[in-house]
């Protein structure tokens, strides 16, 4: 099946004072064409009918993003994003984090996120009757994200040089609620990542 989707995005950053950068953004994104998953039914009564949802879907998002240095070596950021679509969808999210440069070759980050957001007009956990749309996708209901993440990356050679390796590790745990999935009412994660880069 044919599906067609285009995104135009704008951000603007001004530099409020030495120290403070505040950056805003829009985007825009349509879908266009079959959506549905052909591997997920839904359960009507005694029955199971094929998802179905709406072959139009056209979302918005914006972005406020504030950055302030409280020395040299240490910043704090904050951000907060607004999302909206055709289908009802409305999420909030929202992020702080810390920024510290100990040595000219390492950076600790520290950052977490909290995401809240409605579900669909036509997301069910249950459906009694036959609707004309249709689906229980998890990520389409009611559902809160937290998600704590910690990083440490290392550079040769060391700042104002450019650097030709890096070594990162980070750590995160994801926590998830989801109001009226039956299946699954809450979720929890632990994730893990080590990167070596080498740049020529």
């Amino acid at each position: 099946a044919t599906l067609g989707s285009g995104v135009a995005a704008a951000s603007l950053t001004r530099v409020i004072d030495r120290r403070t950068l505040l950056r805003v953004g829009i985007q825009a994104d349509v879908l266009s064409g079959l959506q549905s998953s052909v591997y997920r039914y839904v359960p009507v009564g005694d029955q199971w009918f094929a998802e179905r949802v709406p072959e139009l879907r056209v979302r918005g998002a914006a972005t406020v993003r504030l950055q302030h240095s409280l020395r040299p070596t240490l910043a704090v950021l904050a951000e907060y994003g607004l999302t909206t679509d055709t289908w009802g969808l409305v999420a909030h999210v929202g992020e702080v984090g810390l920024r510290w440069e100990p040595a000219p070759w390492a950076m600790v980050e520290l950052r977490a996120r909290a995401a809240l957001q409605r579900g669909a007009d036509f997301y069910q956990g249950r459906y009694a009757s036959l609707t004309e749309w249709r689906t229980r996708d998890r990520l389409l209901g009611g559902m809160a994200t937290l998600w704590p993440q910690a990083s440490l990356r290392f550079m040769w050679p060391a700042w104002p040089a450019p650097p030709t390796w890096e070594l990162g590790l980070r750590g995160a745990w994801i926590h998830q609620q989801f109001d009226d999935y039956a299946p699954l009412r809450t979720r929890d994660a632990g994730t893990g990542e080590l990167w070596i880069t080498r740049w020529f």
